[in-house]
């Protein structure tokens, strides 16, 4: 009996302990402050007929330098408003507010048009030519960008007409990542026979050297085609950007996957999306159609 007792004193004293050291951590807490980047939640936006997700939208919140005890209704949307202060050099308009920042240039014409820099990570896109590619592959070429006035509204910045009337490329900027758009309103007719697809090319430029294509490190010299998430690694192996799995939409959300094709043409980093052309010109299509590349952001510390 004795020794219950004495086992029951010393849990009691063990309890005591462990609860004095938690208070004190408590204690030792108040007043000070931790950075969050961001806090996040998801919202579904479009689906397919099995209720498989195609698109997402991640509605991202923020309020940095907080106390331990914030509380959700405390937190602030992030600013993703395209202003023209406190840009890069050269460039125009830009978001400097968010998780990332990212710089537009207002000619299309000049060279690396889109900036998006993440913590000293940054990548670059160059719009080049817009073609139509045969069975054969043979080239049609449609135009290459025009020198159209680029405009800013809200978080989104357009290149109307840029490859001609009704052929559009627009980038918005989301909080966690930038899609570029090539928005068709209508479709040239093509002046040869046999055409395979319609092939979106730019130029991509990073200063983090390991693109992960189907999870293994391209080498930059044999071409590589994938219709999947091509990762954009730093040297320890770490995800930075990602371009999700490249789609078609039409107006009535009929989708089709389509593919990247990356190849190293002397020192610039090409890469193509190609649609087919036969989903393109079927008679159920709703016109506009979205040829939708979207690079995303991992590097970023949230809350959930």
């Amino acid at each position: 009996m004795q020794n219950l007792k004495k086992y029951r004193f010393f849990k009691i004293l063990i309890i005591i302990f462990f609860l004095i050291v938690f208070v004190r951590f408590i204690g030792s807490q108040e007043g000070k402050t931790t950075t969050i980047v961001a806090r996040t939640s998801t919202h579904d936006i479009l689906k397919d007929s099995e209720n498989n997700t195609i698109l997402t939208i991640t509605d991202f919140r923020y309020k940095a330098n907080e106390t331990l005890t914030d509380v959700d209704s405390e937190w602030l949307p992030i600013n993703t408003t395209i202003q023209s202060s406190d840009c890069d050099i050269n460039y125009n308009y830009c978001v400097t507010k968010g998780i990332y920042k990212a710089n537009f240039k207002t000619d299309p014409t000049q060279g690396q048009v889109v900036n998006f820099n993440l913590s000293g990570n940054f990548i670059t896109f160059q719009p080049m030519a817009l073609n139509y590619i045969t069975y054969y592959g043979g080239i049609e070429q449609i135009s290459m960008p025009l020198n159209v006035n680029g405009i800013p509204k809200e978080n989104s910045f357009s290149y109307n007409n840029v490859y001609g009337n009704g052929l559009s490329l627009s980038y918005e900027y989301l909080p966690d990542m930038l899609k570029e758009k090539l928005t068709i309103n209508s479709l040239p007719i093509p002046t040869q026979e046999n055409i395979a697809s319609l092939e979106l090319n730019f130029i991509l430029d990073t200063n983090t050297q390991h693109i992960s294509i189907n999870g293994k490190d391209w080498n930059f010299k044999n071409d590589k085609e994938t219709s999947n998430k091509v990762t954009i690694n730093d040297n320890l192996g770490n995800k930075i950007f990602g371009l999700t799995e490249p789609v078609a939409i039409d107006s009535n959300n009929n989708y089709i996957p389509i593919n990247y094709t990356f190849k190293k043409q002397g020192a610039s980093l090409y890469i193509s999306l190609k649609t087919p052309y036969e989903w393109l010109i079927n008679e159920t299509r709703v016109f506009p159609i979205i040829i939708d590349p979207t690079l995303e952001i991992s590097a970023i510390t949230t809350n959930c």
